[in-house]
Order: C-alpha cells, then structure tokens, then sequence
C-alpha cells in the first residue's frame, strides 16, 4: 500500500456582490468545479461569500441570514460538492447572537461552524463587524449548535459542533483563521500550529491598504516560517456594493514561501489558486524548529472534529498540470502609482456593471484630477479588453449588455471608450482656452465622444432673476460658485438626456429590423426590459476632487466636484501627479504630459501669489543671511546700523505691518530692533501672510491629524520639530489655526462630499467627529499661544 502524503488544497478569490445570492451561489459552485478539476480536495473561500461581506445593516434582517441558509442547502445537495471538503462564509445566530461564521462541510454533512473570534473594527480602515456581529469568546470550546428545518432536511443532523476547534481527517490536520485573526498580536494559528495543524485555512474580506500591499504576503510567509505548515489566504475580490476595493489576493505558503497566489487587478469573478502539498516537509519543518517543538510540548489541547476521508491522494494520481514540488514564487507589491491607477479601474468596472449603469460621464477640466480619473477610465477599458481578448465570457457578456448591443466585441481600447464614455468641459464668462484645449486633447487621446458647452448665457440668465427679485447685484465670487453649481446641474442633465437619445436610437434600430424572427425580437426585448428594469436610466457621473483639496476646503457645496462617485477623492496631490506621469508612459496618453506641466506652471504662480514657495524660501535665506551679516559686525565692533529711514517711517512700516497681521487674523510678533521692510528695501511690498497654505501643508496637516490622531496643540509641537529650523514657531502656529478653521469649517460641507472609492490608510471611512464644531478652538489655540511665548523666552536667553 502507497503512503499518502501529498495533499492537494484550493483557495478561491471570488468577485461576490453583497446581497446577490443567486450569483454568488454561481460563482461558489463553479469555483469548487475548478477545484476539484485540479485534483483539489479542500476548497477555501473568501469571507461571507454566500451573502457577500459588505451587506452593512442588512446583517439585521432575518431574510439575510434564512436566504444564507437556503444557499447553503443547496450547496450541500450540488453534485460538485462531492467528495471535496468545502468552507464557506456565512452569518449564524446562535443562541440568539449572529456570529459571522465560517462552515465547514462534507458530503451533505456538516463537520463544524466555526464563529470568528476577533472582529475586524478599525473604523480608520473602513470596518465596524460588532456593530452586526459578537466575538466568539470561548476559546477552544464547542457547544451545539441546532440547525435549521430546511438544513437538517438534508444533512439529517439536528445539532453540529459550534466553536473553536480543529478538523481531523484521517492523515492530516486543519485549523481555521477568519480575516483579523491573523493581523492580531494573538493569532489561533499560533496555537493550532503547537498543537499539530498541518494546515490553516483563513477566508478573508479585506480591503487593499493605501502603502501597505505587502502585508498579507509577509504575515502568511512569517506564520508559515516560524511554524511550519501550509496556509491557506482567500480574500475576495473588486467591488461588492462598498467603497472599497478587494484586491483578490489568494495565495497559498509553505513553510515560510508562497508557492501559489492570484493574479493581482484583474477582473476574472472566480479564480483558484492550487498547491500540491506535501505533509512531510510540512512535519519534517516543523520538527527541525526546536525551540516550537518546546513550546508544542506544552500547548493546550483543542477540541478535534473527526472527519471520515482522506485529504491526500497516492502520490502518483496528482493533477497532471500541478507541480509536485512547489516552486516559490517572488511576490512583487504595486507602487502607490499603480494603487491609485488599477485599484480604482477595477473597482469601478464592478460598479458600472453591477449599478445598472449604462456608461460613464466625465467632466474634464483640465487639471491634474479630472484627468487621473480620464486615465483611470482607460485603464479600465484596457482591463474588459484585455479580458475579453484571452476569452472571458463574463466580461464579454457585461460589455454587451451595457453598450445595449448583443454582438459587439471591443475592437481596441478607443473602441470601447468610445461607447462606454462620454466627456464634458464646461466654461463660464471666464474660459480659459488652454484649459479648453487640453480637455479636448485628452478626450482625442481617450477616444471618448466629447461635448463642450458654454454656461455663461445661464449665469448670466440667474443673475438677471436674483438681482430683480432681490434688488441685490452679489459679487464675483458668488457668481464663481453659481457656475460651479450649474456644472454639476448640467452634468446630470446630460447624463440622463444622453441615455433618452440612446434609448431612441435602439428603438428605431429594433423597428427597422425587419429581417429579424419574431423569437429574437421577443428576446431582444425581454433584454431590453430587464436591462430597464435593472437601470437608473442616465450615465454614471464621475467627479474628481483629490483628498487635499477636500481638506483645504477650496470647492463649493453641490458643485462640479459633486457626482455619483468620487475616484481620486482618497489620494492625495503627490500621488495624483506620480500617477498621471505613470499613465503618461503606460497609457498611450501624451496629453497628460502638457496637463501636468501646466498644473506646475499654475502651482508655482498660486503659491508665489499667496506668499508660499519660492517666496517663502527667499525671505528665510534673507532672514539668515541678515543675522550672519550682524554678527559680523558686532564682532568688528562696528555699529549695526537698522534702518535707513527716519524714525517716522519706521513708525508707518510698523503700522503697515500691524495692518497686515489684523487681516490674517494672527499676531506677528516683531522681531527685536529690526525694521524688515526698511532694511531689505522692500518698504511698501505686502507681506507674507503666515497662515498662507499650500496644498502640500494641508496634506501634511491632514495626515497628522488623521493619520496621527493630532489635535491642533499636538499638530504645533509635531511641525515645530519638522519646521524648527526653517521656521519661526509663530508662523507654525498661524498655520496649524488656520487649519483647524477651516477643518470646523468644512464639517458640515463634507457631510455633502461626494462617495468617493475608499482606501484604507489613507483616513477613516466616515469622520465621527462632530459635524458642528467651533472655529474659535479657545483652548487649544491658547495653549499653543503660551508654547510660542515660551520658545520666543528660550530663543531670547540664548
């Protein structure tokens, strides 16, 4: 008799959609088809893969969790679940608490239920599971659990283990991980490993992380190393109905090296990932550790299911096209470019199929946001190409569907833009042709079909009825953010009037077709029904609005930046423009080259206007080389001369200053027997307003604050230890208030921003900061006021 030792294992990334549970029953079954088509004999999938995870306050309704039952009956009776050790996700209440659970089943039975013992609730990284579901708290400890009529129907059981333990076929042994566990300081792989689990099986429902791709791959390879064992990582993929993107990451690690995994940003519904594993390296691994063979000596004993079948094969009935000895494979992470370029291009193509959508509307204005969203669209359009090209039914069908024509296959990516996108720029009284001409360029480079439209005759047109029934002519600036909202206006008006004229033309198309039988019309119109029924009815409007800007506060309420969603809304200006120049060579986009040129051009006149920038870095190099230049004199004993003007027009400069500090709304303190203007021959030049801020201040100013969990008197330590040498603590602490200004400011307006694609690490998913909070910060502001005394006493003494 042959020695089984080679045991050949699947996990599955699945693209499921949360509530759909016809289709992710689909997509379950077919991936245990091509599971055991490899020679695979335990499937894992990702986590809540029957309902899918993002159902949100759906996990309070009881049709959720019967449906989720009904599923897996149906699961259980399918011939492809024969013989093949399945897990899937699902909620269960038991004893009147919904656990968020993992189930494990053989053969129209099932082995166990096994609940999730730490829940993922890291609001900063976009999840809240106990506001649905309970840790499971009983550790290494199984209760019964009573199944529902319509499952003990078919499995003939009436109670199942429930609780924390390991399965036991007849030559290995399993663990089980659910998502967070494995990211917790206290894993149970940990202690599944010391007490002879072979293999761990882990579903997860992770969104990708913002800089922090690689940490799925080094805590599986390191659980695996220090260890020994095989582990399985099944994490779900695209969009499920929830902000974020699931980066359909599977991969499977022997003993410290990842020897199978998924194919990152791509838009197959179902992969599987297969391992031929052989059990006695995996012990012969473990036994070589001797310092865990110490620690296994001694490990508490977990609850085993005994499961009657054999997860090995004879070595020699493997898979032909699995390799027997596993090579490891290099695992190369995405730049934070190619996040902000593929992450959104996958996740919006789940979003435009799954909406009932029918095509995109982009607003382009010829700035660096509108046209990373540009560059996003085509690389989803690159993705459906491509997928199409090497055979994928799925994608192929979907396309068809939302162009509304049964036969068409993409001939290229213009092919596809041109039928999926539609492009706007619109102007006021004060266009800018060269924005005008770099919109224009960039829709030519897409292929996309583009309108541009002139608002100015509708500004002109409110104007005229406000100033008659108001009697009140308002000033520029109103009228500047009345564009902005006629934009926004225009934009869903012509989303949904663009898809009437569609409509019409597919109507005339099907009543000239007279060739056609009466079965394919009446099939053609039964599509056309559903597609209807399923439909908004309009385009899909993109706007685009980078994370820096919306802290900054420089958009108008219900404006152009408002749309359906918001792609570019979680990163922040340096990655915008590292990922334009990433699409520039990638994309076939040389107009994104001339665009981001001129964002610099722009960049550098904005902040030499408001006193930032070259400015800025000018008058620090006068300031040192003013005190240099003093102290050489005082050392050749010569007298410093300090001004150059007679007393009185020392005493206007200083009014003149005084001015200038009251409309900032800050305090400048003078420095000590010096008269800038005067000294510098700039005497009547504006000053610098120290609470001036670029964007690229916001950005840092954002990222202490919610990245670093910073209050304003926290903020002003942290930037006087970055800025101390460059800046005096006075201007720090103008900057650090005008910040938090207009943070109270712009609570209650964030309320209206725009959903935007969400990626951890880069901010909550939803501010639970109160929405009204005051400007003043009295507090606050005054105990960075005495910290500022302080260092001017210090600086003084020295």
């Amino acid at each position: 008799m042959k020695m089984k030792r080679t045991a050949v294992v699947a996990a599955c990334t699945l693209s499921q959609f949360a509530m759909d549970f016809q289709g992710n029953l689909d997509r379950i079954v077919e991936s245990i088809e091509r599971a055991k088509a490899a020679g695979a004999r335990y499937r894992c999938g990702p986590e809540m893969d029957i309902t899918g995870y993002s159902c949100g306050d759906h996990y309070h309704e009881s049709d959720t969790h019967l449906h989720a039952w009904q599923v897996l009956a149906q699961l259980l009776q399918h011939p492809a679940c024969a013989d093949i050790i399945v897990d899937v996700g699902l909620p269960v209440v038991h004893k009147d608490v919904v656990y968020n659970c993992k189930l494990v089943f053989l053969n129209r039975k099932i082995l166990l239920i096994r609940p999730k013992m730490i829940l993922a609730d890291d609001g900063s990284a976009g999840y809240c599971e106990t506001r649905w579901f309970t840790p499971w708290a009983k550790v290494r400890q199984v209760e019964d659990h009573r199944l529902p009529p319509c499952i003990s129907q078919v499995t003939g059981q009436a109670t199942v283990p429930f609780g924390d333990a390991l399965l036991v076929t007849w030559d290995t042994c399993v663990g089980f991980e659910i998502c967070e566990e494995l990211y917790n300081p206290e894993s149970p792989h940990v202690p599944q490993y010391l007490d002879g689990a072979e293999i761990v099986s882990n579903c997860l429902g992770a969104y990708e992380e913002f800089r922090r791709p690689e940490s799925a791959v080094s805590l599986v390879s390191s659980a695996t190393a220090k260890s020994g064992g095989c582990y399985l990582y099944a994490n779900q993929r695209g969009c499920d109905g929830g902000p974020g993107y699931y980066p359909g990451e599977a991969y499977i690690a022997l003993n410290g090296a990842i020897v199978g995994r998924a194919a990152p940003y791509s838009l197959q519904e179902v992969e599987v990932v297969v391992a031929k594993v052989d059990l006695e390296s995996v012990r012969r691994h473990k036994a070589l550790i001797r310092s865990r063979c110490t620690h296994a000596a001694r490990s508490e004993v977990y609850p085993r299911i005994q499961a009657d079948f054999w997860l090995c094969s004879d070595a020699d009935e493997g898979g032909p096209s699995i390799p027997p000895f596993p090579t490891p494979l290099a695992i190369t992470s995405p730049s934070p470019e190619e996040q902000a370029l593929s992450g959104p291009a996958c996740w919006l193509w789940d979003f435009l199929r799954r909406s009932g959508r029918r095509g995109l509307l982009l607003p382009l204005e010829g700035d660096i946001d509108s046209s990373l969203t540009a560059a996003i669209v085509v690389h989803m359009c690159q993705l459906v190409v491509k997928a199409v090209a090497t055979g994928d039914e799925k994608v192929l069908s979907d396309t068809r569907r939302i162009v509304g024509q049964e036969d068409y296959v993409p001939n290229g990516n213009r092919d596809l833009c041109r039928r999926l996108v539609r492009t706007l720029c619109l102007q006021g009284e004060e266009r800018s042709a060269r924005r005008l001409a770099l919109a224009e360029a960039l829709a030519r480079d897409m292929g996309s079909r583009h309108t541009t439209a002139d608002l100015s005759g509708a500004v002109r047109a409110m104007q005229a009825a406000f100033e008659t029934a108001s009697q009140v002519k308002p000033d520029a600036a109103s009228f500047q953010d009345l564009l902005s909202r006629l934009k926004m206006s225009f934009a869903f008006l012509y989303a949904q009037a663009s898809m009437e004229e569609k409509d019409e033309g597919e109507k005339e198309k099907r009543e000239t077709d007279e060739d056609s039988s009466m079965e394919k019309k009446d099939e053609r119109e039964k599509e056309i029904r559903e597609i209807d029924e399923d439909s908004s009815g309009r385009l899909l409007v993109l706007t685009s609005a980078n994370c820096d800007l919306l802290a900054s506060g420089k958009w108008v309420k219900f404006g152009q930046v408002s749309g359906d969603v918001n792609l570019v809304g979680r990163f922040p200006e340096e990655v915008v423009e590292r990922a334009i120049e990433r699409a520039t060579r990638s994309f076939a986009l040389p107009s994104l080259a001339d665009i981001l040129s001129e964002h610099e051009k722009r960049k550098k006149i904005k902040n030499c206007e408001e006193g930032i920038g070259g400015r800025r870095e000018e008058e620090v190099g006068k300031r040192k080389e003013r005190e240099l230049r003093k102290g050489e004199e005082k050392e050749e004993g010569r007298e410093v001369v300090k001004g150059k003007g007679t007393e009185e027009e020392r005493k206007g400069e200083e009014r003149k200053r005084e001015t200038n500090e009251r409309k900032t709304g800050e305090t400048n303190e003078r420095e000590t027997g010096e008269t800038r203007g005067e000294e510098e021959g700039i005497e009547g030049e504006k000053a610098v307003p120290d609470s001036a801020m670029s964007m690229e201040e916001v950005a840092l100013c954002r990222h202490l604050q919610y990245g670093e969990g910073s209050g304003p008197y926290s903020m002003f330590g942290k930037l006087c230890w970055l800025w101390g040498g460059r800046r005096a603590a006075q201007e720090i602490a103008c900057k650090v208030k005008t910040y938090f200004r207009n943070y109270s400011n712009l609570q209650q307006k964030m309320c209206s921003a725009t959903q935007t694609y969400y990626v951890p690490g880069t901010g909550p998913l939803q501010d639970a900061r109160p929405i009204v909070a005051s400007p003043k910060w009295t507090w606050q502001f005054n105990a960075i006021d005495l910290a500022v005394q302080n260092k001017e006493k210090q600086k003084e003494t020295k």
